[in-house]
């Protein structure tokens, strides 16, 4: 008998399956900056569901027991079906789907069993595929969901503070550069977009053309391809031309 884990502590005993105070109130927030901060912290600190599909019954021996199986390793072999489980996410990605509450897993499938994780073992599942979470979407195509860039999830996996990339100066230098010699293009500001996405925001001038966008928009996505720091650093991102005067 396995009395190491039997008389391991179990975090989620007084778990009702329920949205958890902390992401109530990080969801809630309308700044998108604000928003994505507080729920990778609520990540840090909290509870999500992964979805695993439902499995046969191990059967029952002569005399009506359960028979002999290892439900340690059922549970891990779980976590990691569950962590292969993808949808899709914007720019052509895919990202494993994890869920605030019972009740947003079972929009998403129905007869799915819920497996509750500490937020820092999610991400490290996320680590071992795509990379990227996606909270509570509400079906394989990833609509409604939340989503949680390779950055944050790596910070998550390894329990330390997110460096959100609105705050890198260094990214920013370097995304001025990839379109200095762009024609119109007055400055790049990287800000906190909608659903976990990251924007940069061209600022161009009152004269550019949808050519001159296009071709500051090809700069900036080819350097987050190319460039080592600027990939680490940006996944799920969209790119918003803005003429300014």
């Amino acid at each position: 008998m396995d009395f190491e884990r039997l008389l391991r502590p179990n975090p989620f005993a007084n778990d009702d399956g329920s949205l958890q105070p902390h992401m109530a109130s990080a969801l809630s927030q309308e700044d998108n900056a604000q928003r994505q901060e507080a729920v990778v912290a609520a990540i840090a600190t909290g509870r999500l569901f992964l979805a695993v599909q439902p499995h046969s019954h191990p059967g029952l021996e002569g005399d009506g027991q359960i028979k002999v199986h290892d439900p340690k390793g059922t549970n891990e072999a779980a976590q990691q079906e569950a962590g292969a489980l993808t949808v899709q996410a914007p720019g052509g990605l895919r990202a494993m789907p994890a869920f605030t509450s019972m009740a947003a897993l079972s929009i998403f499938d129905p007869q799915a069993r819920p497996l509750p994780l500490e937020g820092q073992a999610v991400a490290a599942q996320a680590l071992l595929n795509t990379g990227i979470i996606a909270l509570d979407p509400a079906d394989r195509e990833g609509s409604g969901a939340t989503f949680v860039g390779r950055t944050a999830t790596v910070s998550l996996a390894m329990d330390e503070p997110w460096f959100a990339p609105w705050l890198d100066v260094m990214l920013a230098d370097k995304l001025e550069a990839a379109v200095a010699g762009c024609a119109q293009v007055l400055t790049v500001k990287v800000q906190a977009g909608p659903r976990g996405l990251v924007r940069l925001t061209l600022r161009m001038s009152d004269y550019a053309t949808q050519v001159d966008a296009m071709e500051a928009a090809e700069e900036l996505i080819k350097v987050t391809h190319h460039d080592g720091y600027v990939a680490s650093r940006l996944d799920l991102i969209e790119v918003v031309p803005v003429r300014m005067a």
